[in-house]
């Protein structure tokens, strides 16, 4: 039944390539323009970096908890899925403990939801309380749930040294990461784009788009000329969850590592909604008139 429904979505998927060809090169070349731009710039310097810590066994000189909480906390998707996939494999930590890292460590990055998310799309720019709503509830389930972290040696044992060799075959392996986020950017940009075809409102398709690619349709949302208390929780809300984009990459990030995506997307839902509650509550009660 599973495979009949994957040959049935792959099937409708491209009979709506033949159908709507425009639409289809157009949604392809925003994606693969963000890719580039946006993601690849930014992306395949932490990426790269992270794989030859783990290759040198320089983070055995850190707490997992910390290098976790880090990595993904400030460099955004999907550094969290990236670090705790590598310390699952590596044996740093179990899969339990890499199962609830990759829940509360992979985030937006502090400069998308402040530059993008709170000036760009919302004209906020109270970066500190945007901030305290979005990585509170994760922080504070990164605190009660991963306590029990074994602690980093303080010295490697058996640090293999970083070879030329061994830089090649990082580099590579962060490409074939990198390649395939970028498809999925594509996928989903291409779902997006014919989001135009259906009968919807320019608030329900906004929030479509983002379900689907959180930065189109955050971008989108900030157009709308949407009053700040219900566009910040919304826009906020979307990012917190990733969007289906974000979480094909995930998915790509942890494979071979026996971390689930099922229980991840579960919980980012629940984490979505909190930070979208608490900003909410901060725009309705503590904010000023406009809340800038």
């Amino acid at each position: 039944m599973k495979r009949l429904g994957s040959s049935l979505l792959l099937v409708l998927f491209f009979v709506g390539l033949l159908c709507f060809p425009a639409l289809s090169i157009s949604g392809a070349s925003a994606g693969i323009l963000l890719w580039f731009q946006k993601v690849l710039p930014v992306l395949l310097p932490f990426i790269l970096a992270s794989r030859l810590m783990a290759a040198s066994r320089l983070m055995d000189r850190f707490s997992p908890r910390t290098c976790g909480i880090l990595m993904g906390f400030l460099c955004g998707y999907p550094m969290g899925a990236v670090w705790a996939s590598a310390l699952v494999q590596s044996g740093r930590i179990s899969r339990q403990e890499g199962q609830q890292m990759l829940l509360f460590c992979n985030q937006p990055s502090p400069m998308f939801l402040t530059g993008y998310i709170g000036i760009q799309c919302l004209g906020f720019r109270q970066a500190l309380p945007l901030l305290l709503c979005a990585y509170l509830p994760s922080l504070a389930g990164a605190l009660l749930t991963l306590p029990a972290l074994r602690e980093a040696q303080a010295e490697p044992e058996n640090a293999p040294p970083l070879t030329l060799s061994a830089f090649e075959t990082c580099f590579l392996e962060s490409c074939e990461t990198l390649v395939k986020i970028g498809g999925y950017i594509l996928l989903f940009s291409i779902l997006a784009s014919w989001t135009t075809l259906l009968p919807l409102g320019p608030l329900p398709r906004a929030i479509l788009l983002g379900f689907c690619e959180m930065t189109t349709g955050t971008g989108v949302l900030g157009t709308l000329d949407l009053p700040l208390p219900l566009a910040g929780p919304l826009c906020l809300g979307l990012a917190s969850f990733g969007g289906l984009s974000c979480l094909g990459q995930t998915g790509s990030c942890i494979q071979g590592s026996g971390l689930q995506l099922l229980p991840y997307t579960a919980g980012r839902v629940v984490l979505g909604l909190i930070s979208a509650a608490l900003l909410l509550l901060y725009l309705t009660f503590l904010a000023g008139p406009a809340g800038a």
